[in-house]
């Protein structure tokens, strides 16, 4: 995986905000350096001015006084800024560094006081302590009598607590205005995250009511082609039920007649293979109907859970299949009955199919009840658990069609399931065999 696709998020606020962060980043940081570079021009246009005005009116203060008098003066000169002192050299040119700074330092000084250029001062910058960021300047001018004015800075000049100190304000608001988009960029996509909730259940048994009032402009729009959509989708889904609904109905009668027209068939192997292919169509036509009438299920009713189960396992034990039941004497629930009855039977008709031993147990706790088949059968591969619960899709074509099936078994089980709220779990035991689960939440009132 490469590094864009590491760092790059995956939801859309995510997004938004990184992208906030990167441009106001980008901002703040161009911001603080302008913002700190004027802040240095005024600090150092400050310090020329004072240096200036200072040296000129020591200058001249002890070029005013006699010879004797004039070290003492110019110690007495000295302020909290800046220190004075009379030599008779000029401070060695090598004692200090030059820097770009220092050049726009000397010509603020000469553009305060032009005299100062005259007289001959320069400067320069010392470092009075080693790994130190801070600078102090010294420098010198010449005095009418051949002796030299000496000065140095008591305070940096060049202070990088004041850059420092103006990108940590500059960051503090940075902070707090990410952390205000942030927020204002959740809140905005809030309805959208809503929308993609509701839209991811579409095409299940909800019916999903997009706002189409409130919101952006953007997201109405959406929720009124998603409300169109949802119409369109279920007048297509109800003409296909009903177009083969009445197909499904209206093959019986051909089928009666043909039963009746092999019933004349002399030859008895003949007339029992007929027979045999007769009841594998009425299967499967049977099988087709059940599913169509998931689609308009019956309201739901209060029935005894085991009480059904039990009367199940009765029916297929008259037919010689005996089916086990484990659970408790009495559990009522609002249900689909005929639906759930339709699922049940189709996980027995799989297990009788399949297994020599089956059984259905019934569970409930607060919150859900679960109804399971198991069988001591061969089981199904894990992979194809999805696949078999999906309408028209089969373990086994040919023994499907044997048996008069068309793969809408498990599928009824599990749209019977979801009609509910529920679902079905499909799960391999141990050693072998297949235990198919239904589970239905609680509900404690009826409903449609």
């Amino acid at each position: 995986m490469s590094l864009g696709w590491s760092v790059w998020p995956q939801g859309l606020t995510s997004r938004l905000v990184l992208v906030l962060v990167l441009v106001m980043t980008a901002q703040f940081l161009v911001a603080g350096l302008l913002i700190s570079g004027d802040e240095s021009k005024i600090q150092r246009e400050d310090i020329g001015r004072r240096i200036a005005e200072q040296v000129t009116v020591a200058e001249r203060l002890i070029e005013s006084v006699p010879s004797g008098q004039r070290r003492e003066l110019a110690q007495a000169l000295s302020t909290q800024h800046l220190e004075f002192r009379l030599v008779d050299e000029p401070v060695s040119r090598a004692a200090g560094r030059q820097s770009e700074m220092l050049r726009y330092l000397e010509a603020d000084i000469f553009a305060w006081e032009p005299s100062l250029q005259e007289a001959g001062l320069w400067i320069a910058l010392e470092d009075r302590k080693e790994l130190s960021l801070d600078s102090y300047l010294t420098g010198s001018v010449e005095i009418g009598d051949g002796s030299w004015l000496a000065f140095r800075t008591r305070e940096p000049v060049t202070n990088w607590r004041w850059a420092a100190f103006t990108l940590l304000r500059v960051g503090l608001v940075a902070i707090v205005i990410f952390g205000t988009a942030a927020v204002l960029v959740r809140t905005l996509n809030r309805p959208l995250v809503r929308l993609a909730e509701s839209a991811s259940l579409i095409g299940t048994d909800a019916r999903i009511h997009f706002d189409e009032k409130t919101g952006p402009r953007e997201l109405r729009r959406v929720s009124e082609a998603l409300n169109a959509m949802q119409d369109r989708v279920d007048d297509v889904l109800l003409q296909r039920t009903r177009a083969l609904a009445a197909v499904g109905h209206d093959m019986r009668t051909p089928l009666a007649r043909i039963r009746l027209r092999i019933a004349r068939i002399e030859d008895r192997v003949e007339r029992e293979a007929a027979e045999h292919d007769v009841e594998i169509m009425g299967h499967m036509l049977q099988e087709l109907l059940e599913y169509f009438d998931t689609d308009d299920p019956a309201p739901r009713t209060r029935t005894d859970l085991a009480s059904l189960c039990r009367t199940i396992c009765d029916g297929f034990e008259d037919l010689g299949n005996p089916v086990g039941y484990s659970g408790p004497d009495r559990l009522i629930a609002q249900v689909h009955h005929v639906g759930l009855r339709r699922a049940i039977e189709n996980l027995v008709d799989n297990a009788v199919d399949h297994g020599t031993s089956r059984g259905i147990v019934l569970r409930a706790d607060d919150d859900m009840i679960r109804i399971t088949v198991a069988d001591n059968g061969p089981g199904i591969p894990e992979e194809e658990f999805q696949r078999l619960m999906r309408p028209f899709e089969r373990m086994d074509k040919a023994r499907g069609e044997a048996n008069g099936g068309i793969g809408l078994g498990l599928a009824i089980t599990a749209r019977v399931a979801e009609l509910h709220g529920g679902r079905l779990v499909l799960r391999n035991r141990e050693p072998n065999g297949l235990a198919a689960t239904i589970e239905l939440p609680v509900c404690d009132e009826p409903s449609a």
